[in-house]
């Protein structure tokens, strides 16, 4: 495991509490010992989790979908080919450009809690729904893809190079960029990343499967759905946690158990596995400046998943953040600290 070293402001690797440690070794040493290709019974438990944890993403992903939301001041749309349909992303501020991308699923909302910290230091940011999600809709497309997308909309609004900050399968969309247009992106920011090696489990191949794949995903988000219709349930995660008026609940559960977010979901789901032994072999050949930001006890993309993405990638920085999956959300100073860092190294 990388030593001290390996920071970010308060959130140096020592300084993470006891059992914040404790959870990051024994994933690491978990990861010498089993390389993830199965599920031993120790990670039935993982499994689990990851599967409500998916849930709350997708939350996300739905909220932006709804009708009040797509009158936002600040939201621009763009034509880009190569997605077949044209993105929409907030644009707000002026200086270099940073550019937000979301995981799978979700949504700009996502990077609520990050989007101020970083508006104050005058950075110009786009938030962007990607494809099949939130206010770009239309189909969901393969990280490679998402990459033409984005230098599309790079394009359309003139901007020659950006800082390029992924979260989870977002991640793998900014590697893709940096690989395939490495002359438009200054740096990259890669919290909880997807795409590097080690980064496919049991769960990936479930979901991506033909027949299981459909059913499990469909019925994981009608379950969800069906589970937040608690009164009490439904409130503390979707109206507390998010900030959604709750006269909205009802059409955000509506569109959780019979809106298309599944199919955008499962479509990634399938071209991530398509698509990753291509990715790998760009890994090598990136030298764009990249910092890692890993949860300590991140239980859908393993520490040790983001430590082999920055061994895979020369030069690249690993920080940790305690906690888990939801870095944004949970700790937004982290991923901001790592974005001035970014913009400073232009």
């Amino acid at each position: 495991m990388d030593g001290p070293a390996t920071s970010i402001g308060a959130y140096r690797l020592g300084a993470l509490d006891r059992a914040d440690r404790a959870a990051l070794q024994s994933d690491l040493s978990r990861r010498r010992a089993w390389q993830g290709e199965l599920m031993s019974p120790r990670e039935v438990p993982g499994f689990v989790g990851r599967l409500c944890l998916e849930g709350t993403e997708a939350l996300d992903a739905v909220w932006a979908d709804t009708p009040p939301r797509r009158t936002e001041p600040g939201w621009s749309t763009a034509a880009t080919p190569s997605a077949g349909t044209p993105l929409s992303a907030s644009d707000q501020g002026d200086g270099p450009v940073v550019v937000l991308l979301h995981g799978q699923p979700g949504s700009t909302l996502s990077w609520v809690r990050v989007l101020p910290l970083l508006a104050e230091r005058g950075l110009r940011v786009l938030a962007v729904d990607r494809p099949g999600y939130g206010r770009t809709g239309g189909r969901a497309l393969d990280v490679f893809d998402n990459a033409a997308a984005l230098r599309d909309l790079l394009d359309a609004h003139d901007i020659g190079r950006a800082v390029l900050v992924g979260h989870s399968l977002g991640a793998a969309v900014a590697l893709a960029m940096a690989g395939c247009y490495p002359r438009r992106v200054q740096a990259l920011v890669l919290v909880a990343p997807v795409g590097g090696p080690g980064g496919l489990d049991a769960l990936d191949r479930v979901l991506a499967a033909p027949i299981v794949g459909p059913a499990a995903t469909w019925l994981g988000f009608r379950g969800l759905g069906a589970l937040l219709s608690s009164r009490r349930l439904g409130t503390r995660l979707v109206v507390h946690r998010m900030g959604i008026d709750p006269a909205q609940l009802v059409v955000v559960l509506d569109r959780l158990q019979h809106g298309a977010v599944w199919r955008s979901f499962l479509t990634e789901q399938r071209a991530l596995l398509r698509c990753r032994p291509g990715l790998l072999h760009l890994l090598p050949a990136i030298t764009t400046p990249a910092a890692v930001l890993a949860g300590t006890r991140d239980r859908l993309v393993r520490p040790s998943t983001a430590v082999a993405c920055h061994r895979a990638l020369a030069g690249s920085s690993l920080h940790w953040a305690p906690g888990g999956h939801l870095i944004p959300a949970h700790t937004p100073a982290a991923v901001a600290q790592l974005v001035f860092e970014a913009v400073r190294c232009r």
